[in-house]
């Protein structure tokens, strides 16, 4: 109906994408170049991002028992699709419970190496050393993984290349709101926390996984509502 303005008026039409197997998401949401043994897939996996991150199209995930297409073509019990259509509802749902931590993830270490500010400009924003945010950073870097707590979603990712969004784990809808820390070692032993972003709505940027110029040793995501984080305690991990 639109010839050659058919891509630009799909654009206008929001679409979400919903998909139950966890790697396919991960990978499409970031910008590792890293595709594990099947490196086949790689020109795949790239058609996908860039479709993607098209205007009003979103990728989110479900776990399998919540994915209700499932039973349109496997054996499978017709109570949860039934019960979708009959009420012309469904919810992707974002319970902690279907996202199991990963173990040998408390088992890794951030890799050691230091950057040479004179030949790598860092970016971000320096902390002082009086400020508040560096005690509980501290405590922090040492619990890889995800954590929770009233108001405040966390990450915290060792040997990082680009930037968080808190799905599955967390909503968009509950957390729009992003702040980033980064811990940068240098040749003299020494580290230096930045932050990299402050409350910022992540949802509005056309690419929410941006890469680094170079690997950051530990990277601490906040995701909140926009109003004041508040790190008393340390988290409890999901």
């Amino acid at each position: 109906m639109y010839g050659k303005k058919a891509e630009t008026a799909m654009d206008a039409v929001s679409m979400q994408v919903v998909v139950d197997a966890k790697d396919v998401h991960d990978k499409t949401n970031s910008d590792t170049t890293s595709f594990g043994a099947q490196k086949s897939l790689a020109f795949v996996v790239a058609w996908l991002r860039s479709e993607l991150r098209r205007p009003n199209t979103q990728l989110k995930w479900t776990s399998t028992e919540n994915m209700w297409a499932d039973a349109g073509t496997k054996l499978m019990s017709l109570v949860h699709m039934r019960k979708i259509i009959s009420t012309g509802q469904w919810s992707v749902s974002y319970s902690p419970g279907f996202v199991k931590q990963v173990y040998k993830a408390s088992k890794s270490k951030p890799a050691a190496r230091a950057v040479d500010a004179k030949k790598n400009a860092l970016f971000g924003e320096p902390l002082e050393k009086n400020d508040a945010m560096l005690g509980h950073l501290m405590k922090l870097s040492e619990k890889r993984g995800w954590h929770a707590r009233a108001g405040v979603g966390i990450n915290v990712a060792f040997n990082a290349r680009s930037f968080r969004t808190p799905e599955p784990r967390f909503s968009i809808s509950q957390f729009p709101f992003r702040t980033t820390y980064a811990r940068f070692d240098h040749p003299s032993g020494q580290c230096e926390w930045r932050r990299l972003e402050t409350s910022a709505k992540y949802s509005d940027f056309s690419n929410q996984h941006a890469l680094f110029d170079h690997m950051v040793p530990i990277l601490i995501t906040l995701f909140h509502d926009g109003g004041t984080v508040n790190l008393e305690y340390l988290p409890q991990k999901l």
